[in-house]
């Protein structure tokens, strides 16, 4: 068996277990979830999904897919999650791009 055989059924196990996330997916942090309709309109306000730790709120990880380019300069959009300026085409400070994000998450 070779070494990248070796790691890779590793993985595969620890997978099983649920202590790394399956292929193509991350852990990561969603502070919030916005449930749509088939019309594509929230149907409930939005879910806080953070945990007071202290005087802090952390937001849980979750395994979700991981994009297939990361995003450097260009506008690609993550599969049914983002940022804010993509999903919702929402910035907190003065963003020049944030339509164009918005529009490439929409479609």
């Amino acid at each position: 068996m070779s070494v990248l055989t070796a790691l890779s059924s590793y993985y595969d196990r620890l997978a099983d277990k649920g202590e790394v996330p399956p292929f193509g997916y991350a852990r990561t942090r969603v502070g919030f979830c916005i449930i749509l309709g088939l019309d594509g309109v929230p149907v409930v306000p939005p879910v806080d999904l953070r945990e007071r730790f202290g005087k802090r709120l952390v937001s849980p990880r979750f395994a979700l897919p991981t994009p297939l380019a990361q995003r450097t300069s260009g506008i690609s959009p993550n599969f049914l999650w983002d940022k804010t300026a993509y999903a919702l085409g929402v910035t907190a400070g003065a963003a020049r791009r944030t339509i164009e994000e918005h529009t490439a998450f929409v479609d």
